[in-house]
């Protein structure tokens, strides 16, 4: 295995291509974080899919904590959500500086973004429906 070479921010901005469009959020608040952060997870040996594979049980825990009937705990998954968001980004950072990018990470990234979308509903239902004591959350 090769010895990989130091990566700053601005080689993170330089692998960017502007001219994608990228949504409104992902500009303001995702990937700013994410440029910071991507050289520390190259420089220690990360690579895109092991971000993608972490995130995976990050996603589950946020979810799960929706499913809790304390709103504090609703909070903290916000958090975590947030989180997974920068993450995915950065994944995005490290399969374009490594030149890294393949079709498992591209489903394995597909599974963990879908991870939040597909059962937020659901647990935040259980959520509300243990908080309030109402069956109405559940529809």
């Amino acid at each position: 295995m090769k010895p990989r070479t130091k990566v700053t921010i601005e080689d993170v901005r330089d692998s960017l291509d502007t001219s994608v469009p990228t949504h409104i959020s992902v500009r303001l608040f995702a990937r700013p974080v994410s440029n910071l952060i991507t050289p520390f997870f190259h420089n220690t040996g990360w690579t895109a899919n092991g971000v993608t594979v972490a995130r995976i049980p990050l996603a589950i825990a946020g979810v799960s904590l929706l499913a809790i009937p304390n709103p504090q705990y609703w909070m903290f998954s916000a958090v975590i959500f947030y989180v997974c968001y920068v993450l995915d980004c950065v994944d995005g950072n490290l399969a374009r500086i490594q030149n890294d990018a393949s079709y498992l990470g591209k489903f394995l990234d597909g599974i963990s973004d879908a991870i939040y979308g597909i059962f937020v509903g659901f647990s935040m239902g259980i959520g509300l429906w243990l908080y309030l004591g109402e069956t109405t959350a559940l529809f």
